[in-house]
């Protein structure tokens, strides 16, 4: 019900879409409300169900969100242009752009996106994909949009039966684990909900766990691969799977997983690659930042420190300082996963990938948005419930959406809005520390359901 009322009042212009404080209001009260039942639901119904029950709510649920307006961000246009740009006018997106192409106001495949100065800023796969999708809209701008909504939820239904299965693999729960996955309010608001490529990237991240539980791990680095190749940023989960490979001491496996993923990033970027100037897209996207980053709350923070100071130097200075503390985390994170003897391996690999991931986001991503947390989402509901990592992994879920409503109510010019934006959206780390502490059940490596 409480996606209904998201659902009646996402469309624009329709009788039912609020005005004023009420869409905060309205995206407030769905979100705590599912996520309230979302929770009570994991931990009291999941042993009780059955797996069909579970996949067929999801594609329930999953149908409700396909067809939402998508209003909260418009990446979704993105994709149609790039995909456009590669199949209408058989142009490179990671070197043309869409304002590059004559008349393309009057073109809604490329217009209806703000992000047309800039080339692509994703993997080849995606981009490749992007086109596949565009080419069967028959030139119907509303079509694509709502075939890419389509392509997501497939793909997030794909996933949570993949994760139950990788979850039977790993002697987990496997329909509280596709609970945890396919009921998810930020997957869902933000997969089917608004067609995030990301559902495609968690697709190949799980398909790596689950790959090292057959063949002796042959295809993990080519399914990790694979998920590089539509975002770049699970490469930072390829040094832990790669030790995995070689503490098990699956060296056949790892020189002939590496070959195969070498031979998959030659293959997909062969069509697009023209040299560095290939990547000019990501490079520039370096430079954005977004108000729930905590580089940005530090660069505001200079400004009003040193006002006359070179505001070039402080975003260099700084974004060197976060990327070096994040590369200090990350190392030592890599070290303890090395040395770690546990009697439950699989929870020190699928713990350490996941901070890595929120350590990544909360230091050194500038352009922090709230989807990114999906990424967590690719590996979390592989723990065993109830865990402290789990836990908060998913209050994360929902506080990652809540901080969308401080902007919403207060606008863009108020720094306390930038402010109470990171906090709402981090406040779960907090609880992390403290469950951390306590005598949480779960905690033991050896407590798995």
């Amino acid at each position: 019900m409480s996606w209904l009322v998201l659902l009646l009042a996402s469309w624009p212009n329709s009788t039912y879409t609020p005005q004023g404080i009420f869409p905060p209001l309205i995206l407030a009260l769905v979100f705590v409300t599912t996520f309230f039942l979302y929770m009570k639901t994991i931990s009291a119904d999941a042993k009780a169900a059955r797996n069909h029950e579970v996949i067929v709510w999801t594609m329930v649920l999953t149908l409700t969100l396909v067809i939402l307006f998508p209003f909260a961000c418009q990446d979704v246009y993105y994709y149609i242009a790039t995909g456009h740009l590669a199949e209408r006018y058989q142009a490179n997106p990671y070197l043309t752009t869409a304002h590059q192409i004559k008349d393309w106001r009057l073109d809604p495949f490329l217009s209806a996106t703000n992000w047309g100065f800039l080339t692509s800023v994703y993997g080849p796969l995606w981009t490749k994909v992007s086109q596949w999708l565009v080419a069967l809209t028959n030139q119907q701008f509303w079509c694509a949009v709502y075939i890419f909504k389509l392509f997501a939820g497939i793909i997030h239904l794909v996933n949570t039966l993949i994760i139950g299965l990788t979850a039977r693999r790993l002697g987990c729960n496997p329909t509280q684990a596709m609970f945890i996955y396919g009921w998810n309010p930020l997957l869902l608001f933000e997969l089917p909900g608004h067609a995030h490529n990301d559902a495609l990237l968690i697709t190949f991240i799980i398909l790596s766990v689950y790959a090292l539980t057959v063949l002796r791990g042959l295809f993990c680095l080519p399914f990790l691969t694979l998920a590089v190749l539509v975002k770049y940023t699970p490469v930072l989960l390829v040094p832990f799977f790669f030790g995995w490979l070689i503490k098990k001491r699956w060296l056949t496996s790892l020189l002939l997983g590496g070959l195969l993923a070498l031979a998959l990033v030659v293959l997909w970027w062969l069509p697009y690659w023209e040299g560095i100037t290939t990547l000019q897209g990501v490079l520039r996207q370096q430079n954005f930042y977004s108000i729930k980053s905590l580089h940005y709350i530090l660069y505001l923070t200079a400004q009003d420190l040193w006002p006359t100071a070179d505001k070039a130097l402080i975003f260099k200075i700084l974004s060197a300082a976060l990327s070096f503390l994040f590369v200090m985390f990350y190392l030592w994170l890599l070290a303890g996963f090395w040395r770690r003897q546990s009697s439950q391996p699989w929870q020190a690999l699928l713990s350490s990938a996941v901070l890595v991931f929120v350590l990544y986001l909360l230091l050194a991503n500038k352009w922090f948005q709230p989807w990114y947390l999906s990424w967590l989402l690719a590996l979390a509901p592989l723990l065993p419930w109830p865990n402290p990592l789990l836990s908060v992994t998913l209050f994360l879920s929902l506080t990652a959406e809540l901080s969308r409503l401080p902007q919403m109510l207060l606008g863009h010019s108020q720094v306390v809005m930038h402010i109470l934006t990171f906090l709402v959206a981090w406040c779960p780390l907090l609880l992390y520390f403290v469950l951390q502490k306590s005598d949480f059940p779960g905690r033991s490596d050896d407590n798995r359901q």
